[in-house]
């Protein structure tokens, strides 16, 4: 059975407010159930994720807690519970698992609970059992320690976390401790240097949330509450109680916030918790010595088993013995019997030796034989070796000269190829210096036909110069000699006749003019035309021009 699989028990009303102290990764009400939750921790998120990254509260225990599975926290508590909930409505239900063994002040952490909580208000405890965590090794608190701590604060707590890094061991399954096997292999080796350190640290001011203050007992925790009862320290009663069953490590509380406090009445509720307690254990205790009685019967009920058997064991090395005596008595007549034949043997002896002389010549001249045989066969295996030897280097010879062929074969064909290649650069060579020569002569003819354009060029520039002179000329003359006949025929009405001869011979001025400037285009296109033959065959083959080529079509262009 496990407590916490029947948590939802202990809480009826799933409307009613609840307030979860410390959930970390492992939350106890969840708040698709119980939508009116609420966490809280001393920490932010990313505070509690930051501790448990890597600590030393987690080296020292041997723990792991997935840090990507810790809840969000809802509110932070820096001032106490009191303060941090002084405006919202008390709580209906407020529950801690593994937390109040954490906190600095036992007595004041349960006060300052109470003081958030609704009348009949329950605050639900899940707590570790020292006798089967990593406290196992470690003394157990008491109200004498808690009352201390409550009274003179820090310097108490020093103790709680010596005693912490001192004894704590690296273990955590309460099955380990339950049946005390291998126990004194757990025995704690933690180094005592770290734990003197963490104390004068403590003693020093450094507050330590993830070591276990309160190492208690179920019984031992039932107790303290009922000294703190006693005291009057806390008004809670404490209507249910669940000890810490075989094989599991916690046990659960359930303090009721009452609206009347009896004290006497919370009292005899405690003791009758305490005795649960100490019966549960008796119960336990009971069962196991049941266990150990039924082991110790079935031991015996071995060795009766076992008993029996050496009976059999001892009657089978009796009669070993009688075997032996008997084998003895045969032997003392196989001694007789030798002495008796021992003169048959003695001759038989003699014949031997002589078969063995004749055996030994044999022998000897086997050997001779033997030897020779053995010279014969290292002469034969010499020649067999010589020959061996003869064949591999002729082996050897013969790919030699078949890498050689086949080289010379290859050398061969490159040859050939080599040889068509020249041949055939030879060819292209001479159809292109036979195109080369065409071309030379075909540039020639292009250069005389270029002199003579030139010729003509100039020839024709000059004469439409010396037309276009001329035409400025008389038509400067022309226009002197119109206004001239106008006035004259203004004068006398008989110059119409000259008038028209002069008209006459600007025309024909004029047609003189045109027809020389046409001849000039002429020229031109004539130029134009030699220049693209050129770049034809320019661009027909593979040859450059040379540099008195490329000056003739710079000069084209210009001229053009």
């Amino acid at each position: 059975m496990n407590y916490r699989e029947h948590f939802h028990n202990l809480i009826s009303n799933k409307n009613a407010r609840i307030l979860e102290i410390g959930p970390l990764n492992k939350p106890l009400v969840s708040k698709t159930i119980y939508p009116n939750t609420l966490y809280c921790d001393i920490r932010s998120t990313s505070q509690v994720k930051e501790l448990y990254t890597s600590s030393e509260y987690l080296e020292t225990t041997g723990l792991s807690v997935p840090v990507e599975q810790i809840v969000d926290i809802d509110v932070v508590l820096t001032n106490g519970y009191e303060v941090a909930f002084a405006d919202k409505p008390k709580f209906d239900y407020i529950v801690a698992s593994h937390v109040l063994e954490h906190v600095e002040d036992l007595i004041h952490t349960l006060q300052d609970i109470s003081s958030v909580l609704a009348p009949k208000g329950k605050f639900i405890i899940y707590y570790p059992d020292i006798r089967y965590c990593f406290d196992h090794f470690r003394a157990e608190a008491s109200f004498r320690d808690a009352y201390d701590v409550y009274e003179n604060k820090r310097p108490a707590l020093s103790r709680m976390v010596l005693d912490f890094y001192q004894s704590a061991v690296p273990e955590n399954n309460p099955s380990v401790f339950w049946s005390a096997d291998g126990l004194h292999e757990l025995l704690p080796v933690n180094d005592t240097a770290k734990a003197l350190e963490m104390y004068k640290r403590s003693h020093n001011g450094e507050f330590m949330d993830d070591v276990h203050y309160w190492p208690f007992s179920d019984k031992g925790f039932i107790k303290f509450l009922y000294d703190l009862s006693r005291n009057n320290m806390i008004q809670l009663s404490c209507p249910t109680f669940l000890p810490t069953l075989e094989n599991t490590q916690e046990f659960v509380l359930v303090l009721q916030k009452e609206k009347h406090w009896n004290r006497d009445s919370v009292l005899q509720q405690l003791r009758l918790h305490y005795s649960s307690a100490c019966n549960m254990g008796d119960a336990i205790q009971q069962r196991q010595k049941a266990e150990l009685e039924k082991q110790i019967y079935d031991m015996q009920q071995q060795a009766i088993t076992s008993k029996a058997f050496n009976d059999e064991l001892i009657q089978e090395v009796e009669s070993i013995h009688q075997q032996k005596a008997e084998l003895e008595k045969q032997i003392y007549d196989m001694q007789q019997q030798a002495i008796t034949s021992k003169a048959f043997n003695d001759e038989l002896i003699q014949e031997v030796e002589a078969g063995r002389a004749t055996i030994s010549i044999q022998d000897n001249h086997a050997s001779q034989l033997q030897l020779q045989v053995n010279e014969t066969i290292k002469e034969l295996n010499a020649q067999l070796n010589n020959c061996v030897g003869f064949q591999q280097q002729l082996m050897e010879s013969q790919g030699l000269l078949s890498e050689q062929l086949v080289h010379n074969i290859e050398l061969k064909q490159q040859s050939k190829s080599v040889q068509q290649q020249f041949a055939d650069a030879q060819a292209r060579l001479s159809v292109q210096n036979a195109n080369n020569v065409v071309l030379s002569q075909k540039l020639e003819n292009l250069q005389s036909q270029l002199d003579e354009c030139e010729d003509n060029n100039h020839t024709l520039q000059q004469q439409v110069a010396d037309a276009q002179a001329r035409l400025s000329v008389q038509t400067v003359t022309n226009s002197i000699m119109l206004k001239k006949l106008e006035n004259a025929l203004y004068q006398t009405g008989c110059g119409q006749t000259t008038i028209a001869n002069l008209y006459q011979q600007a025309e024909s001025l004029n047609h003189q003019l045109w027809s020389a400037q046409s001849q000039f285009e002429q020229a031109l296109k004539q130029i134009s035309s030699y220049e693209e033959t050129i770049l034809a065959y320019e661009q027909s083959t593979s040859w450059r021009l040379t540099k008195p080529v490329r000056v003739l079509k710079k000069l084209f262009r210009r001229r053009s």
